[in-house]
């Protein structure tokens, strides 16, 4: 998942690096329009900035989100040109998740009572 870690941090100081570029401009526009008395404006225009940029923002994130699950999943890699690889993951991150250990311990505690439900056909 390093890859996905990489994308999201660079996706997200690309959004950065651009609103904190406009940043200063948009504060000095709100100034002058209360220096010139124009606060109403003012708050629209605000509203409006700041709307904007939380749509954009959340689209873009929902976008991304999507474009990473459909990159990375089950334990798989789409690349650019649609070949499937399959890294797996490293002993290290699977002893920190405590793979497979759960289901050994959900069992034990069943105290060998039998399995209902619509994976009971399931071997564990």
């Amino acid at each position: 998942m390093q890859g996905g870690r990489k994308a999201f941090r660079s996706r997200r100081a690309r959004r950065e690096e651009r609103f904190f570029a406009a940043q200063t401009g948009f504060e000095n526009e709100i100034v002058d329009l209360c220096a010139r008395g124009r606060g109403k404006e003012a708050v629209q225009r605000v509203t409006e900035y700041t709307c904007a940029n939380m749509d954009e923002l959340c689209e873009g994130w929902w976008s991304f989100a999507f474009e990473l699950i459909g990159k990375h999943h089950d334990g798989s890699v789409m690349t650019p040109r649609g070949a499937m690889t399959t890294p797996g993951y490293s002993t290290e991150w699977l002893e920190k998740v405590d793979f497979g250990a759960m289901s050994e311990r959900d069992l034990k505690k069943l105290g060998g009572q039998k399995l209902s439900g619509p994976f009971s056909g399931i071997s564990l």
